[in-house]
């Protein structure tokens, strides 16, 4: 259980930092919280699931970006982002979350 609350507050951390140019630009409130929580969660499962074919560092775009695929698929809204800004997005976001999880001992050293 107490590698879930890590899990959990690493995550949170990664998905602020992914929302707040979305607050920075003025957002709406509800697509800031959807994007939040979609980090939120793909950064737990992340944490949680290893893939044994593919390397570290390719774990984690690769879960990423199939946990975006909703969001791709849904039509487009005047408003929202194009599907290559979101598979960008999901990209940086999962290859953070794997070096992350890959180093976070060597990174627990330090404190």
């Amino acid at each position: 259980m107490k590698t879930l609350t890590a899990y959990f507050i690493i995550s949170g951390f990664v998905a602020l930092i992914d929302i707040v140019p979305l607050l920075a630009r003025r957002y709406p409130g509800k697509y800031c919280l959807s994007v939040f929580l979609q980090y939120l969660f793909v950064g737990v499962v992340i944490f949680y699931i290893t893939l044994p074919v593919l390397p570290w560092w390719a774990q984690g775009p690769v879960m990423a970006v199939c946990l975006s695929l909703p969001a791709l698929l849904r039509p487009a809204a005047r408003g929202t982002h194009a599907w290559y800004i979101v598979v960008l997005n999901a990209i940086v976001v999962g290859f953070v979350v794997s070096f992350i999880k890959t180093h976070l001992p060597g990174i627990a050293h330090f404190f």
